[in-house]
């Protein structure tokens, strides 16, 4: 997740992007969750995660901030076309 967000960060920032990037073990797109989400939610005694988003607010603090969309393209940048267009390989 932070790999793709900070991808996002440095494009919108005009800041210098690496030649390439790798995300392994996990997604980078909110609220959908990946197979380490659904073990994660079961160890920490809670059932295992939907797409609800109020139940991945309650896993991962990190989400929790007062108005924050995490269909936002820097939480989520699987939901902007143009932001992803502009990733590297």
């Amino acid at each position: 997740m932070l790999t793709a967000e900070s991808i996002a960060w440095f494009q919108t920032h005009g800041l210098p992007k690496p030649d390439a990037f790798g995300i392994v073990g996990t997604g980078a797109l909110m609220p959908v969750p990946g197979d380490s989400n659904y073990v994660s939610s079961i160890l920490m005694g809670l059932s295992a995660i939907s797409e609800d988003i109020g139940n991945v607010r309650k896993i991962w603090p990190y989400f929790d901030g007062p108005g924050l969309n995490l269909k936002d393209p820097l939480v989520s940048p699987v939901y902007s076309p143009s932001v992803l267009a502009a990733f590297p390989p």
